[in-house]
């Protein structure tokens, strides 16, 4: 009797994505994730060409906004872009 999981990893090789892939899904899913209304945990948007929060209006928990474009935004710009949006942790830029 064969194994399985043996079975595939001997015969079905799994493509690794190149690194302009990577961001190009990763940057599909975070604007799939800022056509919500509301994300119910942390929202990691960390290292991410984002310049708005898109129809987000909560966060129940941390938002993370580390090395984005909206952390290097002029403290008055910034504030207007997060005035509409409620977070119920911390904001970190």
């Amino acid at each position: 009797m064969t194994n399985w999981r043996q079975t595939l990893s001997n015969n079905i090789l799994i493509p690794r994505l190149s690194p302009e892939e990577r961001q190009k899904r990763r940057l599909q899913q975070i604007n799939r994730t800022l056509n919500q209304v509301h994300i119910d945990s942390d929202l990691d948007l960390y290292n991410t060409p984002i310049t708005n929060l898109g129809n987000l209006e909560s966060v129940g928990s941390y938002l993370n906004l580390y090395n984005t474009p909206i952390s290097r935004l002029s403290k008055e710009e910034r504030d207007k872009i997060l005035s509409r949006v409620k977070i119920k942790g911390k904001v970190w830029f």
